[in-house]
């Protein structure tokens, strides 16, 4: 398993592929006619974002003389996209940088028919994250204020004690997984289940102190959802997983995450590793906002753990449990976390 290579979101630039689905065109041509007062809807042109995940329902919308995003869902996922546009509409408010959601006639925040529902958001231009210059420092500062704004809108300081039962379901999801030995899947967790056991033991040695503390926090804060110019953040994307979450886990997978598509770049990596500096620069704004909440290095890198087994655990239940296997494709990136994060936490 090669560390700290390019994965599914190393992309530099937002690319499209035309949609060319003359059902779909239509369904979306009466959505948008029916809902919103858009010119020239019947001209409307399809795309897909490159690289998009395998469940991705979000779509670029191109009018003549402007360009939207909409996110579409089941009609039985209305009030978790409207709870997704809400947060943006009030973020914005609060002067974060975000997508504009676009008002349906009735003013309301997101449209929907019998079958789906739907949210039509302002595109916005830039980058992705690449980890290049001082784009951790400004994606860190705007992490620090995106949390302050949470905070505000939920009026949650400290959210109650956390438990979450991913702790006992996960070493008993390994052992189903690990019989399952004509999948993929289930090769991986017998290859890497060392890694998986001993991560468990190291995070759940902490465990009460980690889920103690909780904020409402993006959790899906990844540089695909990082727009950027000149090294400056100019829009954060995707609000479907603001939620509250142990502190030093969500501020932990947030920073490793964009720490760790720093290190795909090669002379950042081997300065990294002679010179351990890049977790503790994610930290400095984050100590400066809430002095009071502060975190060392290997906290949040304990964290980030906490949150990788979440992940793993939620990946095995899916496929074993539910037989869904649409995120079985992310388990052996998860998995490389495990690995990753104990370089990168090492020098600390």
């Amino acid at each position: 398993m090669e560390l700290f290579r390019a994965n599914n979101l190393s992309r530099l630039k937002p690319e499209f592929v035309s949609v060319r689905d003359p059902e779909l065109q239509a369904q979306i041509i009466t959505s948008l006619s029916d809902c919103y007062s858009l010119p020239e809807v019947s001209q409307l042109r399809l795309g897909r974002a490159v690289g998009a995940n395998v469940a991705s329902q979000n779509l670029l919308v191109e009018l003549p003389d402007a360009r939207y995003f909409l996110k579409r869902r089941p009609v039985t996922d209305f009030e978790c996209l409207e709870r997704e546009a809400s947060w943006a509409v009030n973020l914005h408010r609060l002067g974060i940088k975000v997508p504009r959601v676009i008002p349906t006639k009735s003013d309301a925040k997101i449209g929907s028919d019998e079958q789906v529902c739907f949210a039509l958001y302002s595109f916005e231009e830039g980058d992705y994250f690449s980890g290049r210059d001082r784009e951790l420092d400004e994606a860190a500062a705007t992490f620090t204020s995106l949390t302050a704004a949470t905070i505000r809108l939920s009026g949650q300081l400290d959210g109650p004690l956390h438990r979450s039962s991913f702790f006992e379901e996960l070493p008993i999801l390994l052992v189903e997984a690990m019989a399952r030995r004509d999948s993929s899947s289930g090769n991986l967790c017998q290859t890497h289940e060392g890694i998986i056991r001993e991560t468990l033991q190291k995070v759940g040695d902490h465990r009460l102190s980690i889920e103690s503390q909780t904020l409402p926090m993006h959790m899906d804060y990844h540089p695909l959802n990082l727009l950027m110019k000149d090294s400056k953040v100019v829009c954060i994307l995707d609000f479907e997983h603001v939620k509250s979450y142990p502190v030093s886990a969500g501020l932990g997978f947030a920073g490793y995450k964009l720490i760790r598509q720093a290190m795909v770049i090669d002379e950042i990596r081997e300065q990294e590793f002679l010179r351990p500096s890049l977790l503790s620069r994610w930290l400095q704004g984050w100590q400066r906002e809430f002095p009071g909440n502060s975190f060392t290095p290997v906290q949040i890198g304990l964290g980030a753990r906490y949150r990788v087994l979440h992940l793993i655990s939620f990946i095995l239940q899916s496929w074993l449990k539910q037989n869904d296997e649409r995120f079985n494709y992310d388990l052996e990136k998860q998995l490389g976390s495990l690995y990753e994060l104990d370089l990168l936490t090492k020098g600390y």
